[in-house]
């Protein structure tokens, strides 16, 4: 959970709605404290900003809801805020509002007999369809034939075109650090299946190249993993991402180490065969059963394609050689600019030696974390 003053601290990029019946809006106007109700969407409006805060309006059937709904609507005219009809979704269809109510004496230990257990008050939490759901407002608010859509917002990635060091202090005689490159490349459909290969083989687990250099070969790093983290919508970016743990007095020699190992990429093809054989099985066994079905079709509409991209890896992987792991590190890993973040003992660390990376500028835990 947070508070108003955190989600002002970091509401880019977000959405909020007034919430339902337990919300601090419909709770203020069921208790008949309207000025209440019009400070707090005053308040809300002034941390997210005019287009980013919607009064919601439900109407599941319930008494309270249908109490509140006329003056959500009210309240939203007069102040002139946007409204935003929901519907809350406990099940996919009217016919399982019984189930749920068998499910709840089965996790609360009631029968279904019992008058005060814990129950539903109204069968409508099921997912609508568009007819269904604009039949349950037509009584109480003018919609369009054509409803304007909630535009989605999406957070963009920071993009890094000269290095930087940030180091918090944190008393320990180990460090934690992690460097963080984003060139503002573009999603590469040609390119996806190699570069899933090349994590695999890179930085995915205890037999890739970075675990195997790092820690086994070099004593350099108690943990350490690497990956380059693909688009997850249209205009999302390419961002690449590694990390270490070790001992403050291997700070030198930990970072060049790592900095050889992602520009000069070792061969190994007993590791690029056990990361092929790994990414095969993971992708002919895995499942996608339930919900994930559904997020798996968003996913892919969000990057305007038509099949999941695990259905593209698996039909490309066995073509894949160690060459073509070697032109995918050197066409999206190879000579990176990088922000460094560091998490360790500054009075134990070799700060001239951070002060060569780029310029060093140190964070409070306060700035971190937004509290003491």
């Amino acid at each position: 959970r947070i508070d108003y003053q955190l989600l002002r601290d970091h509401h880019e990029g977000l959405i909020a709605l007034s919430a339902c019946l337990s919300g601090d809006l419909s709770r203020a106007l069921l208790d008949g404290r309207t000025q209440d109700a019009r400070d707090y969407v005053a308040r809300m409006r002034s941390i997210m900003g005019e287009d980013h805060f919607y009064i919601e309006i439900m109407d599941h059937g319930l008494p309270d809801e249908k109490t509140v709904l006329p003056q959500l609507i009210g309240l939203a005219r007069e102040m002139d805020v946007p409204l935003v009809a929901t519907n809350d979704c406990h099940y996919l269809e009217r016919k399982d509002a019984d189930a749920q109510e068998v499910l709840m004496c089965i996790q609360t230990g009631k029968n279904l007999e019992d008058d005060r257990r814990m129950r539903m008050e109204t069968g409508e939490l099921y997912v609508k369809s568009e007819a269904d759901a604009k039949k349950v407002f037509e009584g109480h608010h003018h919609y369009s034939d054509n409803p304007e859509k909630l535009d989605k917002k999406y957070t963009q990635k920071q993009l890094v075109n000269q290095s930087k060091v940030y180091i918090a202090q944190y008393d320990s005689r180990q460090f934690n650090y992690i460097q963080y490159s984003d060139r503002g490349e573009k999603f590469s459909m040609k390119d996806v299946p190699a570069i899933e290969l090349f994590n695999e083989y890179f930085g995915g687990g205890m037999n890739t190249i970075v675990f195997q250099e790092m820690r086994e070969a070099r004593a350099l790093a108690y943990s350490a993993g690497a990956f380059l983290s693909s688009p997850s919508f249209k205009d999302d970016t390419y961002s690449f991402y590694a990390r270490i743990g070790s001992q403050n007095d291997k700070l030198k020699a930990a970072v060049e180490a790592f900095d050889l190992i992602i520009n000069e990429m070792p061969e190994s093809d007993k590791s690029f065969q056990i990361a092929k054989a790994g990414l095969e099985s993971v992708l002919r066994t895995n499942r996608t059963t339930g919900m994930a079905v559904l997020n798996s079709y968003l996913n892919a509409r969000e990057l305007g394609l038509t099949e999941p991209l695990a259905k593209v890896v698996y039909d490309n992987l066995a073509d894949l050689t160690m060459a073509d792991l070697l032109a995918c590190q050197k066409k999206w890993i190879k000579g990176r600019t990088y922000i460094y973040g560091i998490l360790g003992d500054s009075k134990d660390l070799d700060m001239k030696y951070l002060n060569t990376l780029g310029s060093v500028q140190e964070v409070s835990l306060d700035e971190l974390f937004g509290y003491k």
